[in-house]
């Protein structure tokens, strides 16, 4: 995910240019129009490394459905333009693993596809100790309770 860090300039169109930080850490300019839309999601760090072998990612996973996961849990409780952002963010619940290796580290490859991220406290957060992956029975009984 890229935040905006600092305004430099604007360009020959008349559009803001950011200074803007990646979760990899890495810094780059991009254009605000462009981060307030959603994209670039990073600074080229997701993009093939020439050189690697296979032409595979950094961390070759970015095309898994871990690394979705990982992406929709964060965007979830990050960003306010998501559709579950109330639920999420909204009321509290934080991303907070640093990383999608140490995301990797803690729930590691999927067991099936009838498996999807799951929070063990329904009321805590997505970090270490409180993830798992769990099918949707699984997660029938892991629910809050609604009001109404």
């Amino acid at each position: 995910m890229i935040q905006p860090i600092k305004f430099m300039r604007m360009n020959s169109r008349h559009q803001q240019i950011w200074l803007c930080r990646c979760e990899c850490g890495n810094t780059s300019l991009k254009l605000l129009f462009n981060i307030k839309n959603g994209h670039p999601t990073s600074c080229g760090c997701r993009k093939v490394h020439r050189g690697t072998k296979n032409g595979m990612f950094s961390h070759g996973k970015c095309r898994t459905v871990e690394y979705e996961a990982y992406c929709h849990a964060k965007a979830r409780c990050e960003n306010k333009k998501t559709c579950n952002y109330d639920n999420y963010g909204g009321r509290g619940i934080k991303f907070k693993f640093t990383s999608f290796q140490e995301f990797w580290n803690e729930l590691g490859l999927r067991p099936s596809s009838r498996h999807s991220l799951d929070r063990i406290d329904n009321d805590g957060h997505y970090e270490p100790g409180n993830v798992r992956w769990a099918t949707t029975s699984e997660q029938a009984w892991n629910r809050r309770r609604r009001n109404g």
